[in-house]
């Protein structure tokens, strides 16, 4: 981008779910102020945090906090994107944008990297997870066994005792 375009005017949403209640408000408070901290390229001019409420039929609470912010470049979001993961972003001004190709190309392969990874990285939790259980059936199968056994012992021992 040009060096002499204005910052883009942008608003994020940022929601966590999870409990204990407390570690949702400690968790929500380090967003509000780890988010654009230390980045020249963001300028947070508004910070709105909502205090964690339980969901309903739930034992999970819910936060959000919304930040206003002027944000150098169309760059500059998607790594907010990806740091933060909001569950919204909109960019209020300008109206609209005009890039490059090469630019829009760049983002988009960026883009697609970072899928990759997750996906790659999903399917690694999913094999070590599939491992997992796997092995505590297999554990829980020799209990059962084990529990069997002691069981049939038991039954003989007191045939044998009784006679």
């Amino acid at each position: 981008m040009d060096e002499d375009r204005k910052w883009l005017k942008v608003r994020f949403i940022i929601e966590l779910v999870g409990k204990p209640i407390e570690h949702v408000q400690k968790a929500i408070v380090m967003v509000g102020e780890s988010f654009g901290k230390d980045q020249k390229e963001v300028k947070v001019a508004k910070r709105s945090v909502r205090e964690p409420v339980q969901l309903p039929d739930s034992e999970f609470f819910s936060a959000y906090v919304e930040f206003e912010a002027d944000v150098k470049d169309i760059s500059t979001i998607m790594g907010l994107i990806f740091d933060y993961m909001p569950s919204s972003v909109e960019i209020m001004e300008p109206a609209t944008l005009v890039e490059r190709t090469p630019f829009i190309n760049g983002l988009l392969n960026d883009l697609a990297g970072k899928l990759h990874q997750y996906d790659y990285h999903l399917r690694e939790l999913k094999a070590q997870n599939d491992l997992y259980k796997k092995t505590l059936m297999d554990i829980r199968d020799k209990v059962e066994e084990k529990k069997a056994s002691k069981s049939k012992n038991k039954e003989a021992d007191t045939k044998s005792s009784s006679k």
